[in-house]
């Protein structure tokens, strides 16, 4: 899948985007390796320098673009045909843009939209056929339920807030702020000294190993170190993802220790644990071109 540009984001919220309209055309360009995705990117002439050059490269629309609402899965998935860029030679490919053409042609990249960004490992077409395949369709998810933050004290949920803000008082405490309430929170290390809690620089943005059935494997590695007092949000190309807390039932992805077998409670997550998906929940199987990023304290 891909990740959204928040401008895009932005068209979606406003009814703007029409992804399924006929009349509106989106179009895909192909980029290559100097190209790094970033979300605030809005229009083409923000990355057409890294766009693919060669006599057997034209860029190509985007067809049978459907929605669906997945109301179970708190989602919209937005659908579309393959794309296929016939016959290209001789270049190195890395991604694939899509974007919104305004007016009638590509002349005014300034005007034309970016809407998501879907990142591979490099390739070299040799003169064959290059498509892109979207699993079950799905380009681009869009969550419709709010990310919610759980503040847990000894694993007893004390709320769940839309955004939380820390202030380090210098005394082994800290005021958490959430949703405009003033927690007060203790942090003691496994020797009773004050122990410093941040939100870790780990796990992010790592590419997804390809699924074929609920229960298998996401990532590679397990994750990268022990979270603090249970809490782990995940998010799939930047959209949050459901995660099981001591279940696997109706939930796009968990925690395991045995491999699948059995889900863990988010509070007993350690660093040996693996993550595993459900794509029949999801409504997709993952790929090597998804990015999984965990988020939690440590």
């Amino acid at each position: 899948m891909a990740d959204v540009y928040t401008g895009a984001k932005h068209l979606m919220l406003t009814d703007q985007l029409q992804w399924q309209q006929p009349a509106v055309v989106f179009r895909a360009m192909l980029v290559g390796a100097s190209y790094t995705y970033n979300s605030a990117h809005a229009t083409v002439a923000d990355v057409v320098a890294h766009e693919v050059s060669d006599a057997s490269y034209a860029r190509v629309n985007v067809t049978s673009r459907t929605v669906e609402n997945v109301v179970e899965a708190d989602r919209v998935l937005a659908r579309a045909a393959n794309i296929l860029f016939p016959a290209l030679d001789n270049v190195e490919v890395s991604g694939c843009i899509i974007y919104r053409r305004t007016g009638p042609d590509d002349l005014t990249p300034s005007d034309d939209q970016v809407v998501c960004f879907i990142d591979f490992a490099s390739v070299t077409a040799t003169g064959v056929d290059f498509i892109l395949e979207f699993i079950d369709g799905v380009v681009f998810v869009v969550l419709t339920s709010p990310l919610t933050i759980e503040v847990r004290e000894n694993g007893a949920t004390l709320g769940q807030f839309r955004s939380i803000d820390f202030r380090d008082d210098g005394t082994g405490s800290f005021e958490l702020t959430a949703d405009g309430d003033v927690l007060r929170v203790t942090v003691d290390a496994a020797g009773g000294a004050a122990g410093e809690v941040t939100w870790t620089r780990l796990d992010k943005r790592v590419a997804a190993v390809v699924t074929v059935a609920d229960n298998d494997q996401a990532m590679a590695s397990a994750i990268s170190a022990t979270p603090l007092n249970g809490y782990i949000n995940v998010t799939l190309n930047g959209v949050e993802v459901s995660v099981g807390d001591g279940t696997k039932v109706g939930v796009d992805c968990y925690f395991s220790a045995d491999g699948g077998v059995t889900a863990r409670a988010l509070d007993a997550v350690v660093q040996t644990d693996t993550l595993h998906w459900n794509g029949s929940v999801a409504g997709f199987q993952l790929t090597t071109a998804d990015r999984i990023s965990l988020h939690y304290l440590e």
